[in-house]
């Protein structure tokens, strides 16, 4: 670990290290410290933080040691990461700059990477043989421009994961990526986006961590069809029945939608037709701070019988989202005359956070319909796992004692009290 002494004072512990401590050499025998010096795997993941430099001395130490780690490594394969970014004022006098300089000058040795820093430019060398995952996180003091990668284009053969948390475009499209797997990025661009599942037919998860846009004078997006399995949207807009309506995704196995703008309209009609085209054997579906009613609900969860896990939260101004009709639509009939088709047949972990209040459903409708889920059924699966999340006073003792009672044949019942943070 390279990092300022002073970050975490020793203390009383000084003489009894552990996990919580700064070990340093001299807490261990000669023998242990001559063991140490020559074995070069010990010293090849390597954490640079500066975070808590005070003085000029203490990132000089830093630097030293970050030196002495690279000498000691050797030839193995490095982790590394390195952190500046609550440096304020910088009182570092540049020497951050020369330890991450030190560090890249080893960039053939790389093999998981994390950096966190503020305004500067990287220059990566030109192959990077070792690399299988990269994340670059940028300053929210500072804009996404102010990041650089040296124009070069880098040979990065083995790279799977890629997190970038800073303008897309000035680091993706000069890495080789050929091997990626994993892309979280904060490209925006819808045009850019498809690109990107154009060029990377072997992508299996795409994280849009940015409110994805269609601006007025962008190219009219392709249709893409891609194999992702797995597709995360932090942000819906406006832009996202443009995105919908252009990409196929017929392999897709886990779907998250995490948040929306809430005067945006058209994202449930734009969802249920991408459903409808793609037809993916979701397995993972989480929906959360999103606005639609139970009707386009029912309709989506309806295309996708494949879900054997459902996390739901409901926009805080749809509090009927989970109603009366929703929840007889996922209880399991006991009429064996009965025609209706049940919702998510496959299901086995159910979350709801129905937010206060419970007033558009009786809770003694949602305990019937978990006990009716743990039934065996011919055609459809156990329900294995429960969460709800409830304010204590929106679910009285008795509902709360039936769902609990549910324990007894097996099923994992989690009542979690909600009081607004989470």
């Amino acid at each position: 670990m390279c990092e300022s002494p002073t970050a975490k004072p020793l203390g009383h512990h000084a003489a009894q290290p552990s996990c919580h401590t700064i070990l340093i050499l001299s807490h261990v025998c000669a023998r242990w410290r001559s063991l140490a010096l020559s074995e070069p795997t010990l010293w090849t993941n390597i954490r640079v933080h500066f975070t808590a430099c005070r003085e000029r001395v203490d990132a000089q130490r830093v630097l030293a040691f970050t030196e002495f780690c690279l000498e000691k490594s050797q030839t193995q394969p490095l982790c590394i990461d390195f952190n500046t970014l609550t440096l304020s004022p910088r009182p570092l006098f540049g020497v951050d700059d020369h330890a991450l300089a030190e560090l890249v000058k080893h960039g053939s040795r790389w093999k998981h990477a994390t950096l966190k820093l503020p305004h500067r430019t990287i220059r990566f060398p030109s192959t990077m043989p070792l690399l299988e995952s990269l994340t670059i996180i940028g300053d929210s003091t500072y804009t996404s421009r102010d990041i650089e990668v040296s124009a070069d284009p880098v040979s990065t053969p083995c790279l799977r994961s890629l997190q970038d948390a800073v303008l897309h475009n000035r680091i993706f499209w000069r890495l080789d990526t050929r091997a990626l797997v994993r892309l979280s990025t904060h490209e925006h661009r819808i045009h850019a986006i498809l690109e990107i599942l154009t060029r990377l037919p072997g992508l299996q998860e795409l994280l849009l961590c940015s409110p994805i846009r269609h601006g007025r004078n962008d190219p009219i997006p392709p249709k893409v069809t891609s194999h992702l399995r797995v597709l995360e949207i932090q942000i819906i807009t406006g832009w996202c029945d443009i995105f919908f309506d252009s990409v196929t995704l017929p392999s897709l196995m886990c779907l998250r939608i995490l948040k929306m703008w809430t005067h945006l309209i058209p994202f449930p009609q734009a969802l249920v037709q991408f459903l409808r085209q793609s037809q993916p054997p979701v397995a993972e579906l989480c929906i959360r701070n999103t606005r639609m009613s139970s009707q386009h609900l029912i309709l989506i969860i309806d295309l996708l019988p494949s879900v054997f896990t459902f996390d739901f939260d409901l926009d805080v101004l749809d509090e009927g989202v989970i109603n009366e009709t929703l929840i007889q639509k996922l209880t399991i009939s006991t009429n064996p005359n009965a025609n209706s088709v049940t919702l998510l047949p496959n299901l086995t972990n159910l979350i709801l956070r129905p937010k206060p209040n419970f007033s558009a459903f009786d809770a003694d409708q949602l305990c019937e319909m978990v006990r009716s889920r743990r039934v065996a059924t011919i055609g459809v699966k156990q329900l294995e796992s429960f969460t709800l999340y409830s304010r204590p006073q929106d679910l009285d003792d008795r509902v709360r004692k039936g769902l609990e009672k549910l324990r007894d044949n097996g099923l994992v019942v989690d009542i979690i009290d909600w009081d607004g943070d989470r």
